[in-house]
């Protein structure tokens, strides 16, 4: 409890104890010094953020003096004050409280001061149980009075505390003018508000907080709703972020494997196809050059032969030879003409005009990311949304000639 209190108590900008709160129409408060620190570089009739919820709220024409006094918080620091005084500075008897009265009127007279056993709301006083009988008998009318071990050192004081009037102190607060929307004793009513509609303090407080315990369970319904909402926008963005991951997975599916192997299978197959032609032609190329070389060793063998015969044969040898070489000469001229080269089939490489036009143009490669356009959702993004698009892999046929 203690603990609860001390946090309520605490101003969610400085950290500290209120310092006469106020409080902004979303009903978040905060210290006067705060709340006016936060709003000084803006002038009145402007527009500033709570710091707590960001709501927005207009700054009244007398600034910070514009805003409502937080007389809860007040009361309630009041009271946290007033606990850790008398913790701190009350006179004591074996540990506990002492009667507050005997305290200050006695205290020469008493070897021992008697221990407080009840607590007078209506006299703000820690009393004695010799002392709280007068006010259980009490002209005007028997005071409440409050065991101490019921109210506890940290606990806030009953609701039904009686205040006493700003204006009358001697007075208790005992009536609500709602013309004037004020809290009134009878001496206020009698000067100033004998015409206006009055009531007892206690019943209007009755009646109003049963508006608040119904404004209450509005607001916790709406709270529900609010948190299932946000349970299902949290599950949604689950399912979201799972499916993007899919599509991704698909688009590098796509790409890396299937239009990868589609590409490196047109690619093989274009090798082949290159294979193919240069085995070919390199026959007919080794069977020219195998013609060629025979010819050439036939011309050099009757070269030699011939040349030998003439230098190193007798008169008889070249006489003898001249005319078979002569003839086998003619025959070598007529057997081994050049040949005129057979034409070869050209080879070159065209790249793809399709894979130009996609790189040059940036077109599609790989596929389509499709977005289903939402029934009445404004477009974005610089068209993404403008349509309702399919996700398809882009068809395109690589072609090649066998």
């Amino acid at each position: 409890m203690k603990g609860r209190v001390n946090e309520m108590a605490t101003c969610p900008v400085c950290l500290e104890e209120f310092v006469e709160a106020r409080s902004l129409p979303c009903l978040h408060s905060f210290c006067f010094k705060c709340i006016e620190n936060h709003i000084k570089h803006k002038t009145t009739g402007e527009k500033a953020n709570c710091p707590v919820c960001r709501e927005e709220f207009k700054i009244p024409e007398n600034r910070i003096l514009g805003l409502p006094h937080n007389f809860l918080l007040k009361n309630l620091v009041d009271a946290k004050k007033n606990t850790e005084e008398e913790k701190d500075g009350e006179a004591v008897c074996d540990g506990e409280a002492v009667c507050e009265v005997c305290i200050k009127e006695k205290a020469n007279d008493l070897d021992k001061v008697p221990s407080a056993t009840v607590y007078c709301i209506d006299c703000n006083q820690k009393l004695c149980e010799r002392c709280s009988r007068p006010h259980e008998m009490w002209s005007g009318g028997p005071h409440q009075l409050k065991k101490l071990d019921e109210i506890g050192k940290t606990e806030l004081l009953p609701r039904n505390t009686r205040s006493r009037c700003k204006k009358h102190e001697l007075n208790f607060i005992e009536l609500y003018c709602f013309d004037c929307k004020e809290n009134l004793c009878m001496k206020c009513f009698a000067v100033g508000h004998t015409r206006h509609k009055c009531e007892e303090i206690e019943q209007v407080a009755d009646s109003l907080s049963k508006r608040i315990d119904a404004d209450v369970k509005q607001i916790r319904t709406l709270l529900h709703e609010f948190n299932a909402a946000m349970s299902t926008a949290e599950e949604r963005s689950v399912r979201y972020h799972a499916k993007v991951e899919k599509v991704e997975n698909e688009i590098v599916k796509n790409g890396d494997e299937k239009l990868k192997r589609l590409v490196d299978e047109h690619t093989c197959e274009l090798q082949q196809q290159v294979r193919r032609l240069r085995t070919l032609v390199e026959k007919d190329f080794d069977a020219e050059k195998d013609s060629l070389s025979l010819a050439s060793v036939a011309l050099e063998s009757y070269i030699e032969y011939a040349i030998e015969l003439k230098n190193k044969g007798t008169h008889n040898d070249v006489i003898a030879a001249a005319d078979k070489l002569h003839s086998q000469a003619s025959e070598l001229m007529k057997a081994h003409i050049i040949p005129v080269y057979r034409s070869v089939p050209d080879i070159d490489f065209a790249p793809s005009q399709i894979v130009d036009d996609l790189v040059q143009t940036g077109k599609n490669i790989v596929g389509f990311v499709g977005v289903d356009a939402l029934a009445g959702r404004p477009t974005i993004c610089n068209g993404l949304f403008d349509s309702v698009v399919c996700c398809r892999p882009m068809v395109s046929t690589i072609q090649c000639s066998n």
